[in-house]
């Protein structure tokens, strides 16, 4: 199944396979789940992701990280989506990233993003 997204998406980075896009959609829902927060949150953060699969902004070694970026910048965009804190602390354990790398990323995202 891998072999095919890659012959159907041959722009998307190598390292990203459907697997490990599909592994950090569900690592996004489950913080989401465990703060017990909107689930539009999450949809807001898997948009985020994709946009930046589209650009090429996301390779293996950050994906992660930038996973954990995408949720915080739908938090904060998303009316009543709670404590910031408490999400990155959250996605940052599920995601096994360290919160420096995260808030040194958060600008990266922000701007690949290209909010107008």
């Amino acid at each position: 199944m891998n072999r095919q997204f890659s012959m159907k998406h041959p722009w998307l980075h190598p390292s990203m396979s459907l697997s490990k896009i599909r592994s950090v959609k569900n690592k996004m829902l489950a913080v989401i789940r465990e703060l017990d927060m909107e689930i539009s949150t999450a949809a807001i953060a898997c948009a985020y992701f994709e946009m930046l699969l589209i650009k090429g902004a996301i390779k293996k070694e950050i994906r992660n990280v930038l996973a954990a970026v995408c949720l915080l910048l739908a938090s904060k965009f998303n009316a009543g989506a709670g404590d910031q804190v408490e999400l990155l602390d959250s996605a940052c354990d599920i995601f096994r990233v360290r919160r420096q790398n995260v808030l040194d990323l958060e600008l990266y995202g922000f701007v690949q993003l290209e909010f107008n």
